[in-house]
Formats: structure tokens, C-alpha cells, sequence
């Protein structure tokens, strides 16, 4: 059997902190205006925000806190069509603006889109955000440029080393970019773009993530089991990802599950959509005829709101992940980077990891073949298929005891 190693955090303290007296905000032009800008003075924000579901919820702290800190400014956000659903609850926001079009179109489009959106706007914009500090593939700085405003803000050029190689144009779209190229958590991200505006930090217990669901979500994971008796502890298992090599075969969900049924005789919900998903959720109900199939049925938000019901999750890192971490569902992640890969990749916990929970991860110690922590190991899906049924399944007891409904 391969073997794993599993890693207990207990919250995001257990994150490294960083040090907010040491990055630099650099202006990048000869006649850009003061920073940070006078909060009073600032009446109209966009931001542009283009990245996937689990993207956006590790930044709804920084959506709360930047209404708080401009509580008298228009507010509107620019999102992917399918993140559509999921943050037009959002109370931060005024306007949300889905892009028409993919995200991964060409700059063109971004730009004409930008021009667009300008031309459209009811005031001119006086600072735009993009909170993202690794590469831009979407081209929102594009936008951001054609939009215009007296302010644009985000992270430089010289913040990872594929940013530093391919994006030396990345630094023009804005007045104002800030250097900085420490680790630090994707939730830390977006709360030092406030800080480089003038706010205060928080304490960390303050900083939570947010999940805007509303009555007829709750009315509908009523009806999944109004007349059901099923049995507990409630887990559910998140069997997609949007990427394959963050994929646990679906093959080893199902033997987990039986492994779970023999232990607990419990209930496990299955979330996911798409026919990769589905396919694994066959495999899972071929094992245990007691597993209740989400797949394809439930939105993101109602997601959320069974996932809250649960006593646990296993789950890829995918939205399901930080969709626990928002309800505070505690989880069991399953991970591909081998332990003796590269330890700063952005494919373990400490960049994308779930926030506020007590969570477990399991990863491979090793992963024979693959080049992990270079390039190719985007499309290496060799690694995470070699993490162990039975790892996971001791991660699970052991969140189990300790976790949510514990006793």
C-alpha cells in the first residue's frame, strides 16, 4: 500500500501569519496620485473578480470588510457567468456585471468589454481592485485598464516567478501594485489589499468567510429529507474538481464509502456536477446503496447549505472544501502534492486551504514518476490517485471524534 501522511490544523492561526509591515505599495507611473486615497473621497469601486467558485469564497472577507471600510460607496463586482448564482446575495455589493463571454477569451474582448462597462457606468469609477496575486489568466487587468480609473490596485508583476516570466505588462493596467513575494493564505491576500488602503486588521477570529443562502435553499435541503430517517453521522463528499490532477479517483471515493458504511452505517451525500462527477458517483452507489446522490441537482449555494448540515465532508480542493469552511463543516481534504515535492507550491493548504475549521489533509509521502512542483505537474494526475483508502478513512475518524457533533 502507498503510504500517506495526514496533517491536523485546527484553524486558520495554524496558517503562517503574515507580516503586514513588510511589503511594498509602488506607484507605477510618474503622475499617479497620492496613496492610499482618502476613503471620504472615494464614491465608486469596481472589482473584478474572475476566478472559480472556491476563489470567490476564500475573498468574501475582503468583500465584507471593504463595505465596512467604504460604507457610502457604490459597490460593483464583475464575476464569471457560472459564479453568478452564488454571489448575487451578496449584501456588499450594488451591481453585480457577469462577463458575456468565457473567461479564458482573449484580450480583446476584455478590453472592448472594459470600454464597454465604462461607458455604461452611472458615475466613473474612482478606485478598481483586482484582488489576485498570482498569475492574471483571466486578463482582468485588461479590463481594469479599460475601464479607467484614478486608482487600480492589485499585486505586481514580480509576485511569483510564472508572474515575473510571462506578465511584465501585468504592472501597467495599474497606478498602484504591491510587492510582495512571501507565502501567505489566499484569505491574507485580500485583507493586505485593505490594509495597503488604510484599514485596520481585524483580529483573525473576526475574519470569516460568507455564504448568503437564502429561504428557498433551506426549503429545498428541507424537502431532501422531509420523510427520510437517514442515519448519522451525516458526511458528505465532494467527488469533483476543476482540475484532474486535484481529482481523488472516483473508484477510491466508493471504496472509502463501503469502508465508512462497514464503520459507521451512516449517510454520505454526494455533491458534485458534470459527467466526471457523475461517473464517480456511480461508482459510489455501486458500493453502498445507502449514499444519497446530489449530483447535477443542487446549486452552489444549496450546496452549502446541506454541506452545513452534515457532520463532516471529504472532499477535493474544490468549492465543496471551502464551502464547508464557510458553514463550518469540518473536512478531510485529499491531496495530490507528494510530501517530498516542492514545498512552496501553491497545491497544498497553506494557499488555498480551508478557513476557520478544523480540517484534516492527506497527502502522498511520495509519487513515483512525477515531476511535482514544475509545470508539468499541472497535468500530472498520477499523484493524488496514489493517497491510500485507508489514510483518508483515519483522517475521517479522527475529525469525526473531534469535530463537529462530537461527543
Amino acid at each position: 500500500m502507498a503510504d500517506a501522511k495526514i496533517h491536523y490544523h485546527q484553524g486558520p492561526g495554524d496558517y503562517p501569519q503574515p507580516d503586514f509591515s513588510a511589503y511594498q505599495i509602488r506607484a507605477t507611473g510618474n503622475d499617479d496620485p497620492p496613496f492610499p486615497p482618502d476613503p471620504t473621497q472615494i464614491k465608486s469601486i469596481l472589482i473584478l473578480k474572475l476566478d472559480a467558485l472556491g476563489d470567490y469564497l476564500l475573498h468574501t472577507p475582503f468583500f465584507s470588510y471593504l463595505r465596512k471600510f467604504y460604507p457610502h460607496a457604490k459597490i460593483t463586482l464583475v464575476c464569471v457567468q457560472e459564479n453568478l448564482s452564488l454571489v448575487e446575495t451578496n449584501p456588499a455589493f450594488d451591481t453585480i456585471t457577469p462577463l458575456p463571454f468565457p473567461s479564458g477569451a482573449d484580450q480583446r474582448m476584455k478590453m472592448m468589454f472594459g470600454m464597454e462597462l465604462q461607458s455604461h457606468a452611472s458615475a466613473p469609477f474612482d478606485l478598481i481592485i483586482v484582488p489576485r496575486w498570482s498569475e492574471d489568466w483571466h486578463h482582468a487587468g485588461v479590463i481594469a485598464h479599460s475601464v479607467g480609473a484614478p486608482y487600480r490596485l492589485s499585486y505586481s508583476a514580480q509576485s511569483t516567478p510564472m508572474k515575473r516570466q510571462y506578465a511584465q505588462q501585468h504592472d501597467d493596467y495599474f497606478t498602484h501594485v504591491i510587492d510582495d513575494t512571501r507565502p501567505a493564505h489566499e484569505v491574507w491576500r485580500g485583507m493586505q489589499l485593505l490594509h495597503a488602503l488604510g484599514m485596520e486588521m481585524p483580529p483573525i477570529t473576526d475574519i470569516r468567510q460568507e455564504l448568503h443562502t437564502t429561504m428557498d435553499d433551506t426549503a429545498i435541503i428541507d424537502a431532501l429529507f422531509t420523510g427520510k430517517n437517514y442515519p448519522r453521522p451525516w458526511i458528505a463528499l465532494g467527488v469533483g474538481a476543476s482540475i484532474a490532477h486535484k481529482r481523488w479517483p472516483g473508484e477510491k471515493f466508493a471504496q472509502l464509502v463501503a469502508q465508512l458504511d462497514n464503520t459507521y452505517g451512516g449517510t454520505v451525500f454526494i455533491l458534485g456536477h458534470g459527467e466526471e462527477d457523475a461517473a464517480a458517483a456511480a461508482a459510489i452507489l455501486n458500493k453502498s446503496n445507502k449514499s444519497v446522490n446530489c449530483v447535477g441537482n443542487l446549486s452552489p449555494r444549496t450546496s452549502g447549505t446541506l454541506i452545513q448540515q452534515c457532520d463532516m465532508m471529504v472532499t477535493n480542493d474544490s468549492f465543496a472544501l471551502h464551502a464547508a469552511a464557510t458553514v463550518g463543516t469540518p473536512a478531510v481534504e485529499v491531496v495530490g502534492h507528494p510530501a517530498d515535492g516542492n514545498p512552496d507550491t501553491e497545491y497544498l493548504p497553506w494557499r488555498f486551504g480551508p478557513w476557520g475549521i478544523p480540517f484534516a489533509w492527506v497527502q502522498p509521502v511520495t509519487c513515483g514518476g512525477s515531476a511535482c512542483g514544475m509545470a508539468d505537474y499541472l497535468n500530472e494526475v498520477k499523484c493524488i490517485g496514489e493517497v491510500p483508502v485507508e489514510s483518508v478513512l483515519n483522517a475521517v475518524k479522527e475529525i469525526l471524534r473531534n469535530g463537529k457533533n462530537a461527543s
